[in-house]
């Protein structure tokens, strides 16, 4: 974990996911325990990964909060869709009249290996490896 005296905000975008499900998972070893999401890459292309460690000093944070966050995400960068329409053009639209759905699994787990992967139906396969 980082120094909790630090101040850090951080955002990052992640894609290019090698399967069809995308998905990750945060294991504590030491608890024995760990949580993740899976969702169809198809709906979510791309992933924001962002922390907040105290450093924002206005609105929402007030540099009262220790946080970070793995988002499934239809597009990047998070700055506003004339933004992100001019830089990658990733924008999903809908027609009036239309609708989309898509399936995410939360997952909370045992365990103390490492995790292969999740899998939508909550499925969790952890690595053979010690």
């Amino acid at each position: 974990l980082p120094d909790q005296t630090i101040e850090r905000a951080t955002m990052c975008y992640l894609h290019d996911f090698d399967n069809a499900t995308a998905w990750y998972g945060i294991s504590n070893p030491k608890l024995g325990i760990g949580a993740g999401l899976a969702w169809d890459r198809n709906d979510f292309p791309c992933a924001w990964f962002w922390q907040e460690f105290h450093a924002g000093p206005g609105f929402p944070w007030y540099k009262g909060v220790w946080v970070m966050a793995i988002e499934p995400n239809t597009s990047f960068p998070g700055h506003g869709l004339v933004t992100m329409s001019e830089k990658t053009a990733m924008q999903r639209t809908l027609s009036p009249g239309d609708s989309a759905s898509a399936t995410i699994a939360a997952v909370l787990y045992e365990g103390s290996q490492k995790v292969s992967s999740l899998e939508l139906d909550g499925t969790v396969r952890f690595s053979e490896e010690a």
